[in-house]
């Protein structure tokens, strides 16, 4: 057995697909049959119907039901009715007491808001949409609707309603979480406490929040007990919660009543990190408002490229004033790190076409490297897309589109062959010996044996893989130098004269595929 289990994971390729497919099973998450649910797995999955069930059906359970259960009940609930039956069950939790007050109330505002599952599927659909008009939009970018001399036009950028999709997830502002809090401070009188306020921050909960803290012009929507010093909670913590919870009109709220902030946020490299990457570049078009005359704009950094939205990254580009060839390089680079290809897309159209980045950026070299990534991630829209682009540019030597070797081998190694049969259908690019000798050591498999042939059919008569490569690359494993069958295969390819004998010696051990 043991030897079996050393054989199975030894093998790579085996390894990679058990890792893949299998998971480690999360008890909590397995059904349950009704008597196996017990009042602790009931509140952590939330199944808070079920829950009330069996309190009031099961007698030892409710004795069973303790403080440490009701606190985390508390935590997870977010549904008025059912405190109020809870509380019909157990009197003995309605608060009686000025610290049971807090510790009520506390609790309840650590409740994180739930995702906005609206939002979410807008999201989706319009991530969809611009899926499907991608290859549409490939195929017409070399048209007239680019122009090498055409600007980009940051007078665009106005304070209105911000509408791209964005993968972080959004949290929902109509929480059912402050109906609770409402009950609590108008029904059952009980006032707000610093750690509550703290709480909500916490757990991004901006609806409690600005409940708190007065910021709804609504007199419903407003906390009406204790007096609260609001410029003592308009700081930092709040302002995060603001930018994590989309909420912009807390972010000015918050900068509206402590103006001292703003200096300090300047230099708060924490805080630019979290100002970009929220969804709405409206929050950074407020905060250069208010920063007045002689605002500083957050400078575009590659790392900004993978989460910030397209629109937060197009207004940062618009105050761009760097000439360094190398800074541009890097913005390319970090291009291949946003996940969604749509947006990537988008993003490469961008650079291209209202940077016009390739001018800031010369050389074949550059380009180059940028097709590689695209080929290691399988994105060929992007590839074929700026080989038409390139098509368009002046025939100067430094806007050459050039593919290398290492993309044809990068896309075999990725297995991203819908990249590999395209460059050899319609380039004269081959891959290099490193990628000779990986496909004669994947010879077993089919993909791989199938771009093999083609490759040695279509490269090895007009000699761009020599005599030399072949036998190389035949050395390089005992796949080929001690099995008869992938000898004769690639032995045919070569002179007569060159044919060695079988089986082949080598010093390679890799007996084991």
């Amino acid at each position: 057995m043991d030897n079996l289990f050393r054989l199975v994971f030894k093998n790579k390729v085996i390894r990679d697909q058990i890792f893949k497919f299998i998971r480690i099973l999360n008890k909590d998450l397995i059904v349950k049959k009704y008597n196996q649910c017990n009042i602790g797995w009931t509140i952590r999955n939330r199944h808070f119907h079920l829950l009330l069930y069996k309190l009031q059906k099961d007698i030892k359970k409710k004795n069973q039901f303790s403080d440490e259960l009701f606190y985390k009940f508390l935590e997870c609930n977010s549904e008025l009715d059912i405190l109020k039956e809870m509380f019909k069950i157990f009197p003995q939790f309605l608060p009686s007491t000025p610290i049971a007050e807090n510790i009520l109330i506390e609790h309840c505002s650590s409740l994180k808001p739930t995702k906005n599952s609206s939002s979410s599927s807008s999201s989706s659909s319009s991530s969809a949409s611009s899926s499907s008009s991608l290859s549409s939009s490939s195929s017409s970018s070399s048209s007239s609707s680019f122009s090498p001399s055409s600007s980009y036009d940051s007078s665009s950028y106005e304070e209105k309603p911000y509408k791209e999709s964005y993968e972080e997830e959004l949290y929902d502002s109509s929480s059912s979480s402050l109906e609770i809090i409402k009950y609590l401070t108008n029904e059952l009188n009980i006032k707000v406490t610093n750690k509550s306020i703290n709480n909500a921050c916490s757990v991004n909960n901006c609806k409690i929040v600005k409940y708190y803290l007065g910021v709804n012009d609504n007199e419903v929507d407003r906390y009406k007990g204790n007096e609260i010093n609001i410029n003592e909670y308009c700081n930092i913590s709040t302002l995060f919660c603001s930018m994590r919870g989309k909420d912009l009109q807390l972010f000015k709220f918050v900068f509206d009543n402590n103006p001292n902030l703003i200096d300090q946020c300047k230099v708060y490299d924490k805080f630019i990190k979290l100002l970009v990457k929220t969804v709405d570049v409206q929050f950074i078009i407020h905060f250069c408002k208010i920063q007045g005359d002689g605002f500083v704009v957050p400078q575009l950094k590659p790392y900004m490229l993978k989460k910030s939205s397209l629109s937060i990254i197009k207004y940062l580009c618009s105050f761009l004033k760097i000439t360094d060839p190398l800074y541009y390089k890097s913005l390319l680079y970090a291009i291949e790190k946003r996940e969604n290809e749509a947006e990537r897309f988008e993003l490469l159209r961008f650079f291209i076409e209202d940077l016009r980045i390739y001018e800031k950026v010369e050389g074949s070299i550059v380009i180059q490297e940028v097709v590689y990534s695209f080929s290691s991630i399988g994105d060929l829209d992007s590839i074929i897309y700026l080989r038409d682009i390139y098509l368009t540019l002046p025939p100067i030597h430094s806007y050459k589109f050039l593919i290398p070797r290492s993309a044809v081998d990068v896309s075999i190694s990725s297995k991203n062959f819908h990249v590999t049969n395209w460059i050899l259908e319609n380039t004269n690019v081959c891959c290099s010996t490193n990628g000779l000798r990986y496909l004669c050591k994947n010879i077993f498999h089919p993909k791989l044996k199938d771009i093999l042939d083609r490759i040695l059919r279509k490269f090895i008569p007009n000699r761009v893989i020599s005599s030399d490569m072949l036998l190389e690359a035949m050395c390089s494993t005992n796949r080929i130098c001690h099995n008869k069958q992938n000898f004769d295969y690639l032995a045919s390819f070569l002179p007569n004269d060159l044919i060695p004998n079988f089986p082949m010696e080598t010093s390679i051990e890799d007996y084991d595929y």
